[in-house]
């Protein structure tokens, strides 16, 4: 109304620091949000904005791309700084004093196999420090190349490609690290291990594995949605029972422990040690699991162990939830009042 005008600017050309531009801005949130020019142009499109043709979105994305490369492999570098510190200070360095640390690795590809059609065309692969649990390499592996630029950089099988991610990751940790991965901890491929060996990065120092547990295809397929509810069932049905129990408190909690650790053998078929008050005849006629499920059972176990350990707070039943609403009014007001009006407005 008053006839003034003023430029509002889509970057700040002002300043000496890095940032992006709009459009740049718009393509990294598109990569991040895993969409594609598509689908950005339908975003845009619909606010009534102009759309963004190919060329400029291309140009943006490589970029983009070189830009967190870089980036990326400054943060890997400060995460090795990071590993070796930690080492020295426990004094795992060898004789040319090398940090030598334990690392965590594993693959993943662009296709699932289901364990029967490898056939991924790309595979990315991490190592990443134990001690701080940041990244200390990346690899890419692909046997497809794009339009007006060469990506393939693997020929081999597609199972393949984590075997040369890792071994390339550990032959040049010494270089591009400053760093010995003297223990692996990975799943229980043996390839990959094996291939590791055989380029002998450290040829003076060996490299331990250690397998981490992971639950089979042919496990998991048991824990579906009716078993866990049930699961649940069994855990609630226990507390109640105990309840109503007329005997001393820590006899109350001794059997709630015992009823929930016995739940999983119940819901999945093994019914020697369950209590008459829930488990009927019927029950009994299900098949018994448990020895068909010996890594699952172990996890699923070790998690009620945790709930059977807290059988005294459930038990009782009580909860805290008054003072957590409490709270809950607190963090809502307090950014645009004084802790005085939060009181006064409790008192009333």
């Amino acid at each position: 109304m008053c006839g003034s005008s003023f430029v509002l600017k889509t970057s700040d050309s002002n300043t000496t620091e890095a940032k992006l531009d709009l459009n740049a801005g718009v393509v990294s949130g598109s990569i991040i949000t895993g969409i594609g020019l598509s689908n950005l142009n339908e975003i845009t499109a619909s606010m009534d904005l102009p759309t963004m043709p190919f060329r400029l979105y291309s140009k943006k994305h490589d970029a983009i791309s070189d830009m967190w490369k870089a980036a990326a492999e400054e943060t890997m570098v400060n995460a090795a700084k990071q590993e070796i510190e930690a080492a020295k200070s426990r004094g795992d360095i060898n004789n040319a004093g090398i940090a030598m640390i334990p690392v965590e690795a594993d693959a993943c590809w662009g296709k699932r196999s289901y364990k029967n059609n490898y056939s991924a065309l790309s595979a990315v692969a991490a190592i990443i420090g134990e001690n701080n649990g940041k990244v200390l390499h990346i690899g890419l592996r692909n046997k497809y190349s794009r339009p007006h630029k060469c990506t393939k950089n693997h020929s081999g099988s597609s199972t393949s490609m984590e075997q040369a991610i890792l071994v390339e990751g550990f032959k040049n940790s010494i270089k591009g690290r400053n760093l010995i991965y003297n223990i692996l901890i990975a799943d229980g491929d043996s390839s990959t291990y094996k291939s590791i060996l055989e380029s002998r990065p450290y040829p003076d120092i060996p490299i331990q594995k250690i397998e981490y547990t992971t639950i089979p295809l042919n496990e998991r397929k048991f824990l579906n949605m009716d078993r866990m509810k049930r699961l649940r069932t069994a855990v609630r049905a226990a507390i109640r029972q105990r309840q109503q129990d007329i005997s001393s408190s820590s006899c109350k909690i001794e059997n709630l422990q015992k009823y929930i650790l016995n739940s999983p053998h119940h819901i999945f078929g093994d019914h020697s040690n369950c209590d008459s008050y829930y488990c009927t005849d019927e029950r009994k006629k299900v098949p018994n699991l448990v020895p068909l499920i010996p890594t699952l059972f172990l996890k699923i176990k070790k998690n009620v162990s945790q709930l059977a350990y807290n059988s005294r707070s459930l038990l009782y039943d009580h909860t805290n939830n008054r003072a957590e609403q409490f709270n809950s009014i607190v963090a809502k007001i307090v950014v645009n009042y004084n802790i005085q009006y939060i009181y006064a407005m409790y008192i009333t």
